[in-house]
């Protein structure tokens, strides 16, 4: 059993409760699902650090991609690399119920794409006005993947008008937040 990786779980299984919160509408139990895949996976990582994010196609959530001859990159058994690959359609109903998620989930590409960090911290307005205008070129932002195409500009459409007013942004309690717009 590795402690260290048992450890990194729990830090990571707080901070994603913490992280993405403010932004469920309905909860369809995917979270606690993760969460019990998580402390599943821990006692069996042999490849350290492991700090799995809710986000499915996150770096650092195993992806059940074959590694060094091994199930996936972590080390995890065949059984568990196929639990982490269905968990990438669960995340995405559950983002489906959710869309202020949707929302911080495309803002995230957004930024993996331009200069690969994981949230565009501080120009989130940025994206959004682009967004409410229309996509209009040039765009805000370096699409390096390139992930913007017609069917990603309608899936952040659908998930702003459902969402309402508002718009995600990363807060200074270094968590996501919905923000009401002023005036």
């Amino acid at each position: 059993m590795n402690n260290d990786a048992i450890t990194q779980a729990e830090w990571s299984i707080q901070r994603e409760r913490d992280l993405w919160s403010a932004l469920i509408d309905h909860d369809d139990g995917t979270p606690a699902h993760w969460e019990q895949l998580v402390r599943r996976s821990a006692p069996h990582v042999t490849r350290a650090p492991f700090f799995p994010r809710w986000q499915a196609g996150s770096a650092f959530t195993p992806s059940g991609q074959r590694f060094n001859s091994q199930p996936d990159i972590y080390g995890l058994t065949d059984d568990l690399a196929e639990e982490w690959r269905g968990y990438a359609g669960r995340w995405e109903a559950f983002l489906d119920l959710n869309p202020k998620a949707r929302i911080a989930a495309m803002l995230s590409d957004v930024s993996e794409s331009h200069d690969a960090s994981s949230f565009p911290y501080g120009w989130e307005q940025v994206v959004r006005g682009w967004a409410q205008d229309d996509f209009p070129d040039p765009k805000p932002f370096d699409d390096r993947l390139p992930i913007v195409t017609d069917a990603w500009k309608g899936q952040l459409r659908d998930a702003m008008q459902r969402a309402g007013a508002g718009w995600v942004v990363y807060g200074e309690a270094d968590v996501y937040e919905w923000r009401e717009p002023i005036g």
